[in-house]
């Protein structure tokens, strides 16, 4: 069976969402920050910005593998902290650690799964960036203000809210178009909130805050002058036809 193609048809590169990229590039420089602040806890803000820099730089010539370990370092890094002894651990108490813990197993065994699907690093990146920053965002509701406001006071309770705010946001996340913009707004939010805030759960939060506005800043000025690296969530098989 033969189908047919009008002559002056021809292929060309989906159209960049550019009113998107920025906040599509946040969850990608907040689990780079991250992982940055999990090696060195003490570090300036000079120091981040220009790991920051470099990081964005880097990202414009090997894409894949910048996605790949800030996921990794990002995903670990917030797992280690939501699970600490002390701090986190003692909010979340044994039911809410759990939920943490078994939700990092499944999102890095699902990430492997795509990699073996696909053999495609990027696509392994996507799972592990959306976890780490799925995870940040769930840990809000830990904070003491949040608490009040869901009403929950005994441990199985915020482990069952928690569980549920996870599995949505990483279905939003996973399967949406639009899932990093909306993740990476709500990065923001979260980091913002945290600094003003006290949360046993947040890590540096100013200064996650501004290592992923630097790196999101750098990399869109690299895109703005031409010098290519699609976003995370860019689809290179997306392709649309136009008449000449």
């Amino acid at each position: 069976m033969r189908t047919y193609t009008h002559p002056t048809w021809r292929p060309q590169p989906a159209a960049r969402r550019s009113g998107w990229s920025c906040p599509a590039l946040v969850p990608l420089g907040y689990a780079a920050t991250r992982g940055v602040l999990h090696v060195s806890p003490d570090a300036r803000v000079a120091a981040l910005t220009l790991v920051a820099i470099l990081l964005a730089g880097i990202h414009r010539l090997v894409p894949g593998l910048v996605e790949l370990g800030a996921g990794a370092a990002g995903l670990v890094a917030s797992v280690f902290a939501a699970t600490e002894a002390t701090g986190c651990g003692d909010v979340l108490g044994g039911a809410g650690t759990g939920v943490v813990l078994v939700y990092g197993g499944v999102m890095s065994a699902s990430a492997f799964v795509r990699l073996l699907g696909s053999v495609n690093a990027r696509e392994m990146a996507r799972h592990l960036l959306v976890a780490a920053a799925v995870l940040e965002l769930g840990l809000l509701l830990v904070s003491p203000a949040a608490r009040d406001v869901v009403g929950a006071e005994d441990d199985l309770t915020v482990a069952m809210i928690l569980a549920g705010a996870l599995l949505v946001a990483t279905l939003v996340g996973v399967r949406s178009r639009r899932g990093f913009p909306l993740l990476g707004a709500g990065l923001i939010v979260t980091q913002g909130v945290h600094a003003l805030s006290s949360n046993a759960c947040a890590v540096s939060p100013a200064l996650s805050l501004v290592g992923s506005l630097v790196f999101v800043a750098v990399a869109t000025a690299i895109v703005a002058r031409g010098g290519g690296g699609d976003l995370p969530d860019d689809d290179p098989d997306d392709v649309v036809f136009e008449t000449a």
